[in-house]
């Protein structure tokens, strides 16, 4: 931070113990977490609970594909229904 980054993005933390920790120790920074729908490492959180613990920016790379994709589905089931 000090040599001029704009966030702290910590990769992976395991569980809530980590997250809190790191949460802790760079207190005050801009932190930066990622959480992956259907996988990865760390525990899912609502955007809610990672700002209480103390993230300004957390990362959704696949909720909104995954959301996309299953409407996608249902408009191409709905087709060949002739609905």
């Amino acid at each position: 931070m000090k040599a001029g980054a704009d966030a702290l993005y910590v990769e992976g933390p395991r569980d809530d113990k980590e997250l809190v920790a790191v949460a802790k120790e760079f207190k005050g920074e801009k932190l930066v977490v990622t959480m992956l729908e259907g996988g990865g490492e760390t525990p899912w959180h609502s955007p809610r609970s990672l700002g209480e613990m103390g993230y300004s920016m957390v990362l959704y790379p696949t909720s909104v594909i995954f959301r996309v994709a299953r409407a996608i589905q249902r408009a191409l089931g709905d087709l060949r229904k002739g609905v």
